[in-house]
């Protein structure tokens, strides 16, 4: 009976709560941090720094890139804004050879994570 009355509050528990859902895509700006390789419109890119400002209205991240295909040390700038506490995406642009070029929310494709390597 006592196994009874605690799968009923758990079941009214998980349909009573409210769970944030979120697309694959979404928030993968957020996941970057230094030694990820990342796919943007069809080059690769290694995170060597992450620089990120935070406020209430709009935050902005700032990824140090590198192109992996080249060895030249010029580094690229990834630039993300995003509003409100949500951090709903507003823009970003990549900034290479003195061209900016805008980018749309699912443009990163994740090759290797670093952290997720650390936490396996």
């Amino acid at each position: 009976m006592k196994l009874l009355r605690v799968l009923q509050r758990l079941i009214l528990s998980w349909f009573g709560a409210d769970r944030i859902r979120l697309s694959p895509t979404e928030g993968s700006w957020l996941r970057l941090h230094a030694d990820d390789v990342v796919l943007i419109r069809e080059m690769l890119f290694t995170v060597m720094d992450r620089n990120t400002m935070i406020t209430p209205k709009v935050s902005r991240l700032d990824f140090q890139l590198r192109r992996s295909d080249e060895t030249s040390e010029e580094s690229v700038l990834l630039r993300v804004e995003l509003v409100g506490e949500a951090l709903d995406f507003v823009s970003a642009s990549l900034t290479m050879d003195g061209d900016v070029i805008e980018l749309f929310e699912d443009d990163p494709v994740v090759i290797s994570c670093s952290t997720m390597a650390e936490n396996a």
